[in-house]
């Protein structure tokens, strides 16, 4: 097989896509804002097998076949790009407060419009190749490969994708000024950069070039999309950056729900009343200081999301000692809420939180949980 010195970053980047979406998938597409980072990552895989198929077609005039299947390839996961900056800047990492028939009429036509493209490429054929001309060859690092040849439609879609990304740092930059919670800014930060990042490198070898110039050069468009997946995997190291997705138990009960705000009860009666709603079907979330699977055991809960307060870290386990777990907190609980039908939210931490840092870390967190929550959006019951 014929591997260039570009099959790399092609290839780079069609794995890197490929894991970010698996990762995905695995944490939930109900998730708050993993849906459109899901759909971006998607595009990005098929742009960059395409231009993978590209490089293997073996120095020109060797498969020129496989090389316009990659063209064609490329230009669905081309197609979707734009729409896909739009739909993220509106939904990542929490929806923008438009309302929700805005919301939906964007959507659909930035997606309308990639499906539009899509079908023309596939009948260029029979409408004169309006969308491109197939492939040609050219030289970068001393190496023949194949490039796609630019087209009229091509170019006007080039600066529609060039227009969808200036849209995506706007909104992510406005997002970011307006939002309070550190994590959440921390976690906007990374992917804003590495966003940022990606878009320079495919604006000045990928846009510029060929668009603006009619120069040919090898575009570091799969470069960028290695950079901004690697951006992605540490903010989901650093920040778990997919967090919890509203879901309901079966519904076996008829439990009223109770006015939205804070209940206290003590511990027996707010797990009963807790446990009567999630099996009444209402979305419920649980902290709690004791074991999640033995939690979720005695009181038959399968699809209820629990997280404990613990001095150790780990999956669904928080340590309000680490600043960015504290943050976490206040994160999972107003994602929760915002995502959720009548949702219902359980706080049994205050045991915990003193055995873990004594009153003074008790008094910051649950502070720091009232300074985040709106008692009018949920239930809250706490366990005093």
């Amino acid at each position: 097989m014929w591997v260039p010195y570009v099959f790399w970053p092609a290839a780079a980047a069609t794995v890197i896509s490929a894991a970010l979406i698996a990762y995905i998938l695995r944490a939930g597409l109900k998730k708050p804002g993993n849906t459109p980072v899901f759909i971006m990552f998607l595009s990005l895989f098929i742009w960059s097998l395409g231009e993978l198929l590209e490089r293997l077609a073996g120095p020109p005039p060797a498969d020129e076949n496989l090389a316009t299947t990659g063209v064609k390839i490329l230009m669905i996961g081309l197609a979707l790009a734009p729409a896909t900056f739009i739909h993220l800047a509106i939904d990542y990492p929490r929806r923008l407060s438009i309302q929700s028939r805005f919301r939906k009429i964007i959507l659909y036509t930035v997606y309308g419009v990639a499906a539009i493209y899509i079908l023309l490429a596939f009948i260029n054929e029979y409408i004169g190749n309006i969308v491109f001309n197939g492939v040609y060859s050219y030289s970068v690092l001393g190496q023949q490969i194949w490039g796609l040849k630019e087209a009229p439609l091509h170019m006007i879609y080039d600066l529609w994708m060039l227009i969808a990304a200036i849209v995506l740092f706007g909104v992510m930059i406005w997002k970011y000024k307006q939002e309070k919670i550190d994590i959440i800014r921390s976690q906007m930060k990374l992917m804003i950069i590495g966003l940022f990042i990606g878009f320079l490198l495919v604006l000045f070898t990928g846009f510029i070039p060929p668009v603006l110039l009619g120069i040919s050069m090898y575009p570091l468009t799969t470069v960028a999309f290695t950079i901004v997946g690697l951006f992605v995997i540490y903010t989901i190291y650093r920040y778990r950056m997919f967090l919890v997705a509203p879901t309901q138990e079966s519904a076996t009960e008829s439990e009223k729900l109770p006015e939205y705000g804070i209940i206290k009860l003590k511990r027996d009666d707010a797990y009963e009343k807790f446990v009567l709603l999630a099996r009444s079907g209402y979305p419920c979330l649980a902290f709690i200081g004791t074991d999640i699977e033995k939690f979720k055991d005695k009181y038959g809960l399968k699809t209820t999301p629990v997280f404990q307060i613990t001095k150790e870290s780990g999956k669904d386990r928080l340590n309000p000692k680490i600043p960015e777990h504290m943050e976490m907190i206040s994160f999972i609980i107003i994602s929760f809420v915002d995502e959720a039908n009548n949702p219902v939210v359980l706080l049994d931490i205050n045991d915990a939180l003193t055995e873990i840092g004594g009153e003074e870390l008790k008094n910051k967190v649950i502070e720091s949980i009232m300074n985040s929550i709106d008692p009018s959006k949920a239930v809250y019951i706490f366990v005093s």
